[in-house]
């Protein structure tokens, strides 16, 4: 990790998480609890979740993930 990066944890809908390596600039607030810009890709509110494209890929290898709604907000 570089001194412009954060290392984030996101926890997916499935109860997992993925971690990755993100430039400070793409994250809003600090400490334990912040926001990380994504794109969002498809919404599925029966099952209240969000797929989302990560700014970069996670360390599981992947960019893509499903998130529950309640843990997104407007930028």
């Amino acid at each position: 990790m570089f001194s412009n990066e954060y290392a984030v944890e996101i926890s997916l809908s499935s109860g997992k998480a993925l971690t990755l390596y993100v430039d400070k600039s793409l994250v809003r607030g600090s400490g334990d609890k912040g926001a990380l810009l994504v794109s969002i890709a498809n919404t599925d509110l029966e099952r209240d979740e969000i797929t989302v494209l990560l700014p970069v890929e996670s360390l599981e290898g992947s960019r893509w993930a499903r998130l529950p709604e309640r843990d997104l907000a407007a930028a």
